[in-house]
Parts: structure tokens; C-alpha cells; sequence
């Protein structure tokens, strides 16, 4: 693809430089059963802190919970020296707990903030006075609480929550996972739900952004889930990995969607090159500190930029185009060039910028060595029917004395030729010619007519 003249339109504020997103949204959808994900000792990584902080995405299908299928949400729990967990209790309660080295238990119960089946964050945090829990940014709920837990092994449970003989399966979607061995602030929670949560965050111990599989797809072969704070990964345990339920599923849509058009050229979105159509995602930082997610939706808008070359024109082959020939040679446009198809005056080297849909291309350069013959475009001729089954007649608006007609395929090849006279000439199929669209060329005293025909 050549470079001349190819240009794109973009918003200018994308062209900072930042730290750029997984070009995957997941979560992870727990069936409720026996999905687990959990990270060995994790407790380890905050135990004895004076502070500690956990929070997630969680979107809940349990519209029903009740002992002993409450829904395990995400955290620590081991009933004597180290709980730290979030569970849903009811249709309209959660359940907050912490639970010293002392085995003193602090529990908030919560009841009527949150919806089933809706994306809704979840935060919380102590700071050693008081435990506070944070529902989509706003505290909802505080109880005064003291000491630290204790350096006992205990995992990080993610979508269950084990208690005694019974696991409390989750069911629904978990994103963006965090554990940090100090109290996060309640402006930090906020940019959580405009953005990610960020792996320099201070204190973070444990992030899983669930990234790695493909929603709804094939995930058979994945065995863990990648800590992007540390350096113990997460276990996954009884999951299916494959269809649309014990799966990765679709991620929490916390961003902003913006659309572009790919013109066949890249193009820079914050620290990433965007070289083909898909999704992209980035953080740009907003007022107040935070980062928004926004997600880029680039639509392939690259025209048709095949041409086919005949030893007499050039055809690009984009209909419904604007069309610009140029000579390579020195880069400069072809005065009153800008049809369809291009006859030049001058043997050299040609290409057409073919202009559709906002996007601009330009095509591969041609050789042509065959300008010293004089043709020139004759006014169109009446191909009927087109598309055609069979048989098509050509109509012309002069009496034609003689006149050679070919039909020549998408790579130039004549398939069909024939020589005809008079106003109009009927012309058979032969088993040459399958399917699909066809040039047609009628050449006669020094002159030609370059016209398109389909078959079906």
C-alpha cells in the first residue's frame, strides 16, 4: 500500500502517551456450584498491617440466597484469626465481616443497595478504628473494629467463600479484583469505577483483571489467572472454561465507547498503534486525578484498492467510489484523471487513491507500456439485463462497423471475445464464463468502451 495522499481523521486527544489496556474486557462468570479461584497464603501478604483494603465488580444472579447457599463474594475467611470477606447474604443484604488475630468479629450487615443481575462495585476497607463498606463509590455502611489478622496461610477466596463443611458458590460475574495491605481512600475508589484499578496502586497486593480468556470461548487450556500486582498467580478450580456460564464471560462495562473508521493506515489511540479494526482500550487521565477507560471501536472503512491492468487500461475495481489516478514516478496526480477506469497517454508507472467511506487508500503501481496506441473512452453502451443468467445483449448509440468485444475476469484475464457489428449484438454464455463480475471492453476504430456485467 503506498503512503501518498492516504490520510484519516481522529479526535487529537487521544494522542497522548499512557500506559495502555488489555484489548480484552473479561470477568469471570461463576456458575455457583463449584467455580473457585483462589491465591495460596494470600493473607500473608497483609497480615499484621494496621490497614487493609479489598474491592471488585460483581454482578449477582442469586436472587434468592439463603444458608447454606449464601454467595461467596470475594475474600479471606478461616472463623479464628483472619476473616476479611464480602458476602451476599439475601436478595437485598450483604454481609462485611473482619475478624482480628484475637478471633473479635466485626460484621456489617447491609440491606437494600444493590440490584441481581446489574454490574455494581464493591469496596471494603480498614483502617484500625473502623471497617467502612463502599457500593458503587458511595459508603453505605461503618462499624468501629481493632487489631490486624494473623499470619495463619489463609487463601484469597474469589467467587466462594468456605465455611466450616460448606462453600458458598457465587453466582454471577466477578471483575477487577484488588487487595491492598493498607486503607484505600474513598476519591481511589471512585476512579475505580471510571477506569481499572491501576497496578502501581500503593499497597496493592493482589490485582486480577480476568484478561486472559476469550469470552464465551475456549479457555480449556488456562490453568490460572495472573496477579498484576505479584507474583503468586491465582488458581482457577471446576470450571467448565468453555461455553457461556463457568467461563470468562464479558467484563464490566465501565468505559466509555468512542467509534473510529480503519482507512487501511494506522493510527496512534494513547500509547497503543492501532493497525486493524477490533477493540482498544485505554486510560486517559480526567479532572480530580482518576484515569477514564475509554473503549475504541475501530470499524474497517479501508476501501478497494485492486485494480485490474489489461494491456490497453487500468480498472479499479472499488465501484461507487471516488477515484484519483496518479503516476508514481513523481507522485503527482493525473489531470482529469479521476474515473473508474484510466487510459494513459504516457507509458509509465500509475496507481488510483480510491476514496470511500471517510477512508482514502491508494493502490500497488502498474506498469504500462502501451500508451503510444491512441484509445479513448466512446460514450457507454446499454448492457441488458445485468445481472445477467445467460444471455446479454449490448446496445450501442452508433452503427458499429466493427468492433472487437471481450470479457475479461477480476484479474484480467479475456475469458470470452468476439467480434460484432451493426446496433446491437447478442452474446451467449459459454463454460468459460462462471459466476461473478466481468469487465467488458469493446474496441473499435481507435476507440474503447469499458462497462461491468455479473452473472448469476
Amino acid at each position: 500500500m503506498k503512503t501518498l495522499l492516504q490520510f484519516f481523521t481522529f479526535c487529537a486527544f487521544f494522542l497522548s502517551c499512557l500506559t495502555a489496556i488489555s484489548q480484552s474486557q473479561a470477568s469471570l462468570d461463576f456458575d455457583g456450584v463449584d467455580d473457585k479461584v483462589r491465591v495460596a497464603g494470600a493473607v500473608d501478604l497483609i497480615s499484621g498491617s494496621q490497614e487493609v483494603s479489598m474491592a471488585c465488580w460483581a454482578s449477582l444472579n442469586n436472587a434468592a440466597p439463603g444458608f447454606p447457599d449464601f454467595d461467596g463474594i470475594m475474600g479471606f475467611r478461616n472463623e479464628f484469626s483472619a476473616d476479611f470477606y464480602l458476602l451476599q447474604l439475601s436478595a437485598t443484604e450483604i454481609e462485611a465481616r473482619f475478624r482480628n488475630s484475637n478471633s473479635e468479629e466485626f460484621t456489617i450487615v447491609h440491606n437494600g443497595d444493590f440490584q441481581i443481575g446489574t454490574w455494581q462495585h464493591f469496596a471494603l476497607t480498614y483502617d484500625g478504628s473502623y471497617m467502612r463498606l463502599f457500593m458503587n463509590g458511595a459508603q453505605v455502611d461503618s462499624l468501629p473494629a481493632n487489631g490486624t489478622l494473623a499470619n495463619a496461610g489463609t487463601d484469597l477466596m474469589v467467587g466462594f467463600i468456605d465455611f466450616q463443611a460448606f462453600t458458598f458458590g457465587m453466582t454471577g460475574k466477578i471483575d477487577e479484583v484488588g487487595v491492598w495491605n493498607r486503607k484505600i481512600s474513598s476519591e481511589e475508589i471512585n476512579c475505580m469505577i471510571t477506569s481499572k484499578i491501576s497496578p502501581a496502586s500503593q499497597g496493592l497486593q493482589i490485582y486480577l483483571d480476568f484478561n486472559e480468556g476469550i469470552v464465551d470461548g475456549d479457555n480449556t487450556t488456562l490453568t490460572s489467572i495472573t496477579n498484576l500486582a505479584g507474583t503468586t498467580p491465582a488458581s482457577i478450580a471446576d470450571m467448565a472454561l468453555i461455553g457461556t456460564t463457568s467461563n470468562f464471560g464479558a467484563g464490566v462495562n465501565n468505559y466509555e465507547p468512542v467509534n473510529s473508521t480503519f482507512c487501511g493506515t494506522s493510527f496512534s489511540f494513547g500509547s497503543q498503534i492501532v493497525e486493524a479494526p477490533g477493540f482498544y482500550y485505554e486510560a486517559f487521565p480526567i479532572e480530580g486525578g482518576c484515569d477514564s477507560l475509554v473503549a475504541l471501536n475501530v470499524s474497517d472503512n479501508s476501501p478497494d484498492v485492486s485494480v485490474v491492468q489489461n494491456e490497453n487500461f487500468l480498472i479499479a475495481n472499488a465501484t461507487g467510489a471516488s477515484y484519483q489516478w496518479i503516476n508514481c514516478l513523481n507522485n503527482q496526480v493525473v489531470a482529469g484523471a479521476v474515473n473508474q477506469s484510466f487510459i494513459p497517454s504516457v507509458n509509465g508507472q500509475y496507481a488510483v487513491i480510491v476514496t470511500q467511506n471517510a477512508c482514502s487508500d491508494t493502490s500497488d503501481c502498474f506498469d504500462f507500456t502501451t500508451a503510444s496506441i491512441n484509445f479513448n473512452l466512446i460514450s457507454p453502451a446499454n448492457i441488458f439485463p445485468n445481472p445477467a443468467n445467460r444471455d446479454f445483449q449490448v446496445s450501442f448509440p452508433l452503427w458499429m462497423e466493427s468492433a472487437e468485444l471481450s470479457l475479461i475476469d477480476l484479474t484480467g484475464k479475456i475469458v470470452y471475445s468476439k467480434i460484432i457489428s451493426g446496433i446491437n449484438a447478442s452474446i451467449s454464455r459459454n463454460e468459460a464464463i462462471s459466476d461473478g463480475v466481468y469487465f467488458l471492453e469493446i474496441r473499435s476504430l481507435g476507440q474503447i468502451y469499458i462497462g461491468k456485467i455479473a452473472f448469476n
